[in-house]
């Protein structure tokens, strides 16, 4: 649609036509291991992260993250990645967003919650229950699909 001169839903950031988003981007970033977590092991590898940003709002994914192990059958398993490359993204940012986690070794899967983790260093993580996945975890190899979370910019 038409609206002073501009054609399509998105305007400069100074825009106040009606119907005109503000802000939108998109693009890729390089999550890493944020070196911590608790009973994983491994070395992760990340494919095809991309976010895209829509005003303050802001929708990150990572295709596939693989390459990791559970060390320990128990609770409270978890691994931290970094946020390095997305927009706005600092230490009181809030994320929240799932995936789906494949248990290699027993067939099986599972969707998971990306928890809300802030600190000196700024960086995502999912966790969850290894006990209650049905069979024993220890040692058995976990990829994640469709990891998917956002936050806002402050």
């Amino acid at each position: 649609f038409e609206s002073g001169g501009l054609w399509g839903g998105f305007g400069p950031a100074t825009s106040t036509a009606p119907g005109f988003l503000s802000y939108y981007e998109e693009g890729t970033w390089s999550p890493a291991s944020a070196g911590v977590g608790s009973l994983i092991t491994g070395t992760a590898t990340f494919s095809d992260a991309k976010y895209t940003r829509i005003g303050r709002k802001v929708f990150a994914t990572i295709n596939i993250i693989s390459g990791l192990s559970i060390s320990s059958n128990n609770s409270n398993v978890w691994y931290g990645f970094t946020t390095t490359g997305l927009p706005g993204v600092t230490v009181s940012s809030q994320f929240g967003g799932s995936a789906m986690l494949w248990f290699v070794g027993l067939s099986r899967q599972r969707c998971i919650a990306i928890d809300v983790v802030s600190g000196a260093d700024t960086y995502a993580a999912f966790g969850f229950e290894s006990y209650s996945a049905g069979g024993s975890l220890s040692g058995q190899s976990i990829t994640l699909y469709r990891v998917g979370f956002s936050y806002d910019i402050v």
